[in-house]
């Protein structure tokens, strides 16, 4: 969405923007949790 936004790849979509502004926070607080985890998990070497 970045790339979109910054480097004008594409015209912006209103309504996508507004997807990823909602969406977006909660994607990365999971992807933190999950990162988060792996030094911990057992089968990691």
């Amino acid at each position: 969405m970045r790339n979109v936004l910054v480097h004008v790849y594409a015209s912006v979509d209103p309504e996508l923007v507004h997807a990823a502004a909602t969406a977006g926070p909660a994607y990365f607080a999971r992807f933190a949790h999950e990162i988060s985890a792996w030094p911990a998990a057992p089968d990691r070497r």
